[in-house]
């Protein structure tokens, strides 16, 4: 199929950074998906457009050296919309390719609240306000008007940000809470100083008030799970000073609590105190669970 082959090209360029079409040729004939057959002048054309149509880029050609490149490589960041469907449509393509393997593969269940996706989706690029109905856990369901500024994904699931009517603020819903969704013929303008990648810049996951401080927490590590933490960093603002001594700044928030909870006794905050005692505060109610008898 020209998609799988589309795949196939948009990351050998992107890897190789540039490639004549005859180095094209020779890594298509050693690939898994070629089956030996070749990628000849009109089925290279045929799939550098499908990548550009794709990825909406363009894929330049420089006469001199007769190489192929992206114009600009910098769509395919690690935190970009392309980069993420580069890389499952990727695996999507191999995993195709793969059938009689599907049975060894264990994956784990896509992010939840997709199927309204689509009508956030269009919300947001004809600019007019969506009316949910919602239902947070523990509370009942309300109604609301929402200006939807983007859509993010975190632990497996979708979240809608937005100028909430019913809050008077900007709020975060998650898909999966959403009753109901109608796009209302109500239009919406994004503020202008609004930039939803400074929103999160601080942010571990989708919390943020105004109210929340922000920190520079640093914390140790034992030296078994120091490259653990070098190749999954908790936060993308995670730096070591020293071996084994890493500092994150970020907001500190429930959902950071947690993550750092979640690493055990790997992980020891030392600073600052206030999140420090936090941290200690939590993990005796943890010991506490489990010095009653059941």
């Amino acid at each position: 199929m020209i998609t799988d082959k589309a795949l196939w090209l948009a990351d050998f360029l992107y890897r190789k950074k540039k490639a004549t079409r005859a180095q094209v040729e020779q890594a298509w004939q050693k690939s898994n998906i070629s089956y030996g057959k070749e990628l000849n002048r009109r089925t290279f054309q045929e799939t550098k457009n499908k990548v550009e149509h794709l990825f909406d880029t363009t894929i330049a050609y420089n006469a001199q050296t007769h190489e192929y490149y992206f114009e600009n490589p910098d769509i395919f960041k690690e935190d970009s919309v392309r980069s993420w469907l580069l890389k499952t449509l990727s695996v999507s393509s191999i995993l195709q390719t793969y059938k009689k393997m599907q049975s060894r593969i264990l994956l784990e269940e896509p992010a939840t609240g997709y199927f309204h996706l689509s009508e956030l989706l269009n919300a947001m690029e004809t600019s007019v306000k969506a009316k949910l109905t919602y239902h947070p856990f523990n509370k009942d369901s309300y109604t609301t008007l929402l200006s939807a500024y983007c859509l993010k994904v975190f632990k497996q699931r979708w979240y809608a940000l937005g100028f909430s009517s019913y809050h008077q603020e900007v709020r975060t819903f998650a898909l999966d809470r959403i009753e109901s969704i109608e796009l209302t013929g109500t239009p919406f303008s994004i503020p202008a100083e609004f930039n939803n990648k400074l929103y999160f810049q601080h942010c571990y996951g989708i919390t943020y008030a105004p109210h929340l401080e922000l920190h520079k927490i640093t914390f140790k590590v034992n030296s078994k799970h120091i490259p653990y933490l070098r190749t999954n960093p908790i936060h993308h603002s995670q730096k070591e000073t020293t071996e084994g001594i890493f500092h994150i700044t970020a907001y500190f928030s429930i959902e950071l609590m947690q993550e750092l909870l979640s690493h055990g006794s790997n992980i020891e905050v030392i600073a600052p105190s206030s999140i420090r005692n936090k941290i200690r505060e939590e993990a005796m109610k943890i010991i506490e669970n489990y010095q009653r008898s059941l």
